[in-house]
């Protein structure tokens, strides 16, 4: 029998009611911490193909084109940062949700998973302070870092867990971002139908 596996931050899985994010649009912000650590910004050169997220150089790579690339480039999904294809409402049996504002296809790019970019250091000291106040912390690992969306994110951190997940979570590389930084990204595993409800794996990464 499937069970819903454990979130990363607490342990313990997504009930609990949070207010939605007024800033639908909210992308990355590195905390002012990451400023020590002194590391190199990744450059993405500008792809030399056709620039269709299916069979882009760089796409291939994960790794989104950069400002620079052709007018006409549609791997720029983070830069973009849509989130019209998606909604939050409560679901009755597992507090908030997120659906499918429209039919989504397989294999497309759906949203990202932002938020703050915190150190190891100062998720500890974030994750001690939510567990203080008793607010459920939304955080999850990316590469040498942590996204915390708990304050600040968009409606990605509403996606609960299904054993027949319909999105799968993809790391990405950003033009200007630090070394080691890895943008999250929810992809359609199959073709969603409108108004489904969106769903992951939280420990996407454990076997990696």
């Amino acid at each position: 029998m499937c069970a819903p596996r454990k979130s990363l931050a607490t342990g313990k899985t997504k009930t609990q009611k949070v207010k939605i994010p007024k800033n639908q649009k909210c992308s990355y912000r590195f905390h002012k911490s990451l400023d020590d650590l002194k590391l190199k910004k990744v450059k993405v050169e500008s792809c030399s193909s056709t620039c269709d997220a299916n069979a882009c150089d760089n796409a291939m790579d994960y790794m989104e084109c950069p400002s620079s690339c052709h007018k006409t480039c549609k791997n720029r999904n983070f830069h973009t940062n849509d989130v019209s294809k998606v909604y939050v409402k409560n679901t009755g049996t597992k507090g908030y949700g997120l659906f499918a504002t429209r039919n989504i296809k397989k294999d497309e790019f759906v949203i990202a998973f932002t938020g703050d970019v915190i150190s190891t250091k100062e998720y500890g000291k974030r994750i001690r302070g939510y567990k203080k106040s008793k607010k459920f912390p939304y955080v999850y690992q990316a590469g040498p870092f942590f996204i915390d969306a708990t304050e600040r994110g968009n409606s990605a951190k509403f996606a609960n867990y299904a054993c027949n997940f319909n999105m799968r979570t993809e790391k990405w590389q950003l033009d200007g971002k630090l070394e080691g930084f890895v943008a999250l990204g929810f992809f359609a595993e199959r073709r969603i139908r409108k108004g489904e409800e969106l769903t992951i794996d939280y420990n996407y990464d454990e076997d990696e």
